[in-house]
């Protein structure tokens, strides 16, 4: 039984205007930070209503335990 081995090679090249186009992606967005900031806030203030709103329209009264064994 005979194996051959095939070498193998990369190559790899990098234009100029591929790496110009990595530095300018690669930096910080200060208005992508704030807006993510305002939209989850956004939707904590949403959510935090939405249960207050839930909860006080369910209706179920909890009473303690003395008032429960004043009523029977």
């Amino acid at each position: 039984m005979t194996t051959s081995k095939i070498p193998l090679t990369s190559v790899t090249a990098t234009s100029k205007s591929e790496t110009v186009i990595d530095k300018k992606t690669s930096r910080f967005d200060v208005g992508s930070f704030v807006g993510g900031i305002v939209l989850t806030l956004g939707v904590l203030i949403i959510l935090y209503i939405g249960c207050k709103t839930y909860h006080s329209r369910r209706g179920i009264q909890y009473r303690t335990i003395d008032e429960h064994d004043a009523i029977i």
